[in-house]
């Protein structure tokens, strides 16, 4: 069995891809460059044409990351890799992490995903080693390794949350199965974590994500989703993420352009979470997306 490969989702990046992806490529065996945007990604294409590892696929549309992130499950499973590392075109390792991380898989087979540790772009900084092994609940797409075969057993990724709290999702249900989450300590990468700058609220600095209004939509649909599903099997992590709610809620009100947008956008996602309406956005007439 070949031992790992690695994805890359895209959807219309800027150059800063091409030195995110040689943070990693040479430590994997195999690289699936996922792209999402309409039009193919030419500069990614002619950047890796000569590189026999890379394999682009252009999927034409937006299809959303739990689809692209299956499309690169299903090519690892086929082309018989055991581990496969999940990377969004905004992040990067700042050092080498193959054998670290795929050490913490080697030490117990209920292992199923082992993250690296991250450090947003914006922020303080949190890049101090340690030899400690740290236990999750949840951990983001980027930066992780899976079990192929494991995945896949459970069913992939779930593709009618389309995009935000895939990843929540995926490790909550490996959990219920009883398969852990490590963290590698001393293993990092930086990402950019939507539109992140540093304000200053009262006595404190904060970091308002900025994401756009349809992101809202999304992040509050699928949320409500996994709280429904998981909540009462761990109910730390629903107390947990019902105050990040509320701190986004209130981060939006306070620190954010186009709040009004985006607190009805908040409307619309737990509206469609009642309805059942999942899969992509589908504006209504009486929706704005300006």
């Amino acid at each position: 069995m070949n031992k790992i490969a690695g994805t890359v989702i895209l959807y219309h990046p800027d150059q800063n891809v091409l030195t995110n992806i040689n943070s990693y490529i040479d430590q994997v065996d195999r690289l699936y460059v996922i792209d999402n945007s309409e039009d193919s990604t030419d500069f990614v294409k002619k950047e890796f044409i000569t590189n026999n590892k890379v394999i682009y696929l252009h999927n034409g549309k937006n299809l959303g990351i739990a689809t692209a992130l299956n499309i690169a499950l299903e090519k690892a499973y086929e082309d018989n890799y055991e581990f496969l590392l999940t990377m969004d075109q905004d992040s990067y390792f700042v050092s080498d992490f193959l054998e670290k991380m795929l050490m913490l898989f080697s030490e117990d087979d209920k292992v199923a995903l082992v993250s690296a540790r991250q450090q947003h772009s914006i922020g303080k900084n949190q890049l101090t080693k340690s030899d400690k092994i740290i236990d999750r609940l949840v951990a983001m797409t980027s930066g992780n390794i899976v079990r192929v075969k494991l995945v896949k057993s459970i069913g992939g990724y779930k593709e009618n949350l389309f995009i935000d709290y895939v990843d929540h999702e995926l490790c909550l249900r490996l959990a219920v199965s009883g398969y852990k989450i490590k963290v590698c300590s001393d293993c990092f990468i930086i990402h950019s974590l939507g539109n992140i700058i540093e304000k200053k609220f009262l006595w404190r600095k904060v970091y308002p994500t900025n994401h756009n209004s349809i992101r809202h939509y999304y992040r509050t649909r699928n949320r409500f989703s996994v709280y429904k599903t998981y909540g009462k099997i761990f109910p730390a992590y629903l107390k947990f993420e019902k105050q990040n709610f509320m701190k986004d809620i209130l981060k939006i009100i306070f620190l954010e352009e186009q709040k009004w947008k985006k607190l009805k956008f908040i409307l619309y996602g737990y509206k469609d979470y009642r309805k059942n309406n999942f899969g992509e956005f589908k504006p209504k007439l009486n929706t704005s997306l300006k």
